[in-house]
C-alpha cells in the first residue's frame, strides 16, 4: 500500500502534514511492520484549466478525426479515454505494464510545462499529419 500526503518542510526542518487526520487514518489501514518513507519537493502540477483545454479541445478533435473511419465501418467511435491514451502513446511513448504490456506514459503528475508541451505537440501533429489547425488555449474557438 502506498500513501501520498502533502505537507511542508518548515524553516527549522520539521515536516508539517497538510491533513494529519487523513494521515493517521491511512496509517491505521496498514499492517504493522517496517516501511520506507520518501519525501520529494512538490512540482507545479498542470492546472485544471490545462486539463480542461486538453480534454475539451485537443482530445475531441482527434476523437472525431480518428473515429470517422470506424463509424463508417459500423464500429463504435473511440472514447475520449482511448483517444487520450493513443495521443500519449504517439507523443510521449509508453511504460512497461503487467505481463509484457505497454501503457501510455501517465499524465496525472505532469508539470505545467510537460502538459503544455504535450498539447503543443498534439497541435503540431494535427497540422503536420492532417493540415488541421487546433486553436491554442488562449484563443477563442472559431
Amino acid at each position: 500500500m502506498t500513501i501520498t500526503q502533502r505537507g511542508t518542510i518548515t524553516a527549522d526542518h520539521r515536516l508539517e502534514l497538510d491533513d494529519k487526520a487523513r494521515w493517521r487514518g491511512q496509517l491505521a489501514g496498514m499492517k504493522p511492520g517496517r516501511v520506507v518513507i520518501s519525501v520529494q519537493t512538490e512540482k507545479a502540477l498542470h492546472s485544471d484549466r490545462q486539463r480542461g483545454y486538453h480534454w475539451g479541445v485537443i482530445v475531441p478533435f482527434f476523437q472525431e478525426l480518428w473515429s470517422a473511419p470506424r463509424v463508417e465501418a459500423g464500429l463504435e467511435p473511440y472514447t475520449k479515454d482511448e483517444t487520450h491514451y493513443a495521443l500519449v502513446l504517439i507523443l510521449r511513448g509508453s511504460t512497461e505494464g503487467p505481463h509484457g504490456t505497454r501503457l501510455p506514459v501517465p499524465t496525472r503528475n505532469m508539470t505545467t510545462e510537460e502538459y503544455s508541451a504535450l498539447d503543443k505537440d498534439a497541435r503540431a501533429l494535427a497540422w503536420d499529419q492532417y493540415r488541421a489547425r487546433i486553436p491554442e488555449p488562449n484563443e477563442a474557438p472559431e
